[in-house]
């Protein structure tokens, strides 16, 4: 065998370099209930935009999603932290119910994956 043929048995994992000055990249793709969460925080976002002048603190609410953002992205999310937020968020958008619709299915997308 010369010094450019490999011969591999059975491999399992997330990323692989074989030869001579190869680089192993690990690409890991999000979940669909992962996507979900990105997606409904991306329309989080648009209603708190479109609805800000409704809201009786729409800046205590952006920090909020910004803190359920952080959060949800982290390796080890704080899941009480996540609850309490975002129900507190569901009191702060008082009446604006197409807020409280995504805010509501956003609990339930999160307690989905905890």
């Amino acid at each position: 065998m010369s010094d450019d043929e490999y011969r591999i048995g059975n491999v399992s994992g997330t990323g692989f370099a074989i030869g001579r000055g190869a680089v192993g990249q690990q690409f890991n793709a999000p979940t669909p209930q992962q996507q979900e969460l990105k997606e409904l925080l991306a329309e989080l976002r648009r209603e708190l935009e479109a609805h800000s002048g409704e809201l009786e603190d729409a800046d205590a609410l952006s920090g909020s999603a910004d803190l359920v953002e952080r959060e949800l992205e982290s390796d080890k999310p704080n899941v009480g932290a996540v609850r309490t937020l975002l129900s507190g968020m569901v009191a702060g958008a008082g009446e604006v119910a197409s807020l409280v619709e995504v805010l509501l299915r956003l609990q339930r997308a999160a307690a989905a994956i905890f």
